[in-house]
């Protein structure tokens, strides 16, 4: 990336200031015609002439500066398909908050699906290590890995929020561990192969929570067999399969 770029607060000062010259300009056409008829009335008057026409002309090549710098900035933000990724990074932003929920209470669940079936063990005469060998199939969730799943959401929610704050320069170094990473203009031109990649994420999701649900009613008919819980409802685990999959 092109580091002669301005930062957003760099370029909204630019811009201001180009508001600012506006009625700078327009009082300077209304007194330099004055200026210059009193310096040809009054030689005190001709220094303050020459000094008005070098200020207007020093700030009308002010404003043309920075008309061209934020022009150009825009301009190479644009040249870079910044839109197009700017577009991607709020979609992925917009789907974190739910990723994390369903992580969250995944795990929750899990957890005291595997309690409840571990401590039953217990009070039925089993040791800690006989329960855990009954349970390999279901063994004790890990917070390790839940936490280290909420980490990187997180991080990848912050680096794609600094990335959209940085207009115009829209810095990708700050995506570094993000799916857009290495992400060009040129992407765009394998968008189909994107959508596939998102589609088959989305599909995968959806086979887990169907997995789940799975899980946990069978969980839940064995809680209810040795008489520790109501019946589950077939009914609603099946409308979640089916949800899943329409």
């Amino acid at each position: 990336m092109n580091t002669d770029i301005l930062n957003k607060q760099n370029y909204f000062q630019a811009a201001g200031v180009i508001s600012a010259l506006t009625p700078v300009f327009k009082q300077l056409d209304e007194v330099l015609p004055v200026v210059s008829a009193l310096s040809r009335a009054d030689s005190r008057f001709s220094n303050i002439e020459s000094m008005l026409s070098v200020a207007s002309g020093a700030l009308n090549e002010l404003s043309l500066t920075l008309q061209a710098v934020t022009h150009d900035d825009k301009q190479q933000a644009a040249d870079r398909g910044m839109r197009e990724l700017m577009h991607l990074c709020n979609n992925r932003l917009a789907k974190i908050p739910d990723e994390m929920a369903w992580e969250r209470r995944k795990f929750t669940s899990s957890v005291g699906e595997f309690d409840s079936l571990f401590n039953d063990l217990i009070k039925r005469g089993y040791s800690a290590d006989q329960a855990e060998r009954v349970l390999v199939d279901s063994p004790r969730p890990s917070a390790e890995s839940y936490y280290t799943k909420q980490w990187a959401l997180e991080a990848e929610q912050s680096a794609l929020e600094t990335f959209c704050k940085d207009f115009p320069r829209y810095d990708q170094a700050v995506l570094a561990g993000t799916r857009f990473a290495n992400w060009s203009k040129d992407s765009l031109n394998s968008g189909m192969a994107e959508l596939a990649r998102l589609c088959a994420e989305r599909v995968k999701a959806l086979n887990d929570k169907v997995e789940w649900s799975r899980k946990k009613f069978k969980m839940d008919m064995a809680e209810f067999k040795r008489g520790n819980a109501h019946q589950p409802n077939e009914s609603a685990a099946s409308a979640v399969c089916v949800a899943a999959r329409s």
